[in-house]
């Protein structure tokens, strides 16, 4: 499966968490974030356009285009919109491990 993740936040990972690779951020979905699933996903028309983690966390990829990465969801939580106080909310997060 293939999906659009359009808005999501970097957080660092606790230094004595359990990790299955190197990376020291997490990929977190915050309200604004936006998911939508790739219906007819074949990849860019010349081939996947991966880029580089860490040009990622230091937004030096183009910011008008969308990029590749692979990689592993190792965890989910759901929004919890329950509390009329809206800054109680709890944010959905994943974590991705990266390739």
């Amino acid at each position: 499966m293939a999906f659009y993740i359009k808005g999501p936040d970097f957080a660092a990972l606790k230094i004595d968490t359990f990790r299955l690779t190197p990376q020291d951020q997490k990929l977190t979905f915050v309200q604004q974030t936006v998911v939508t699933e790739c219906i007819d996903f074949s990849g860019h028309e010349f081939g996947f356009s991966f880029v580089d983690y860490e040009n990622i966390l230091s937004f030096a990829h183009p910011q008008d285009k969308s990029v590749d990465v692979m990689g592993l969801v190792v965890a989910v939580a759901e929004l919890q919109r329950h509390d009329p106080d809206k800054s109680k909310h709890k944010i959905c997060w994943f974590a991705l491990t990266f390739f």
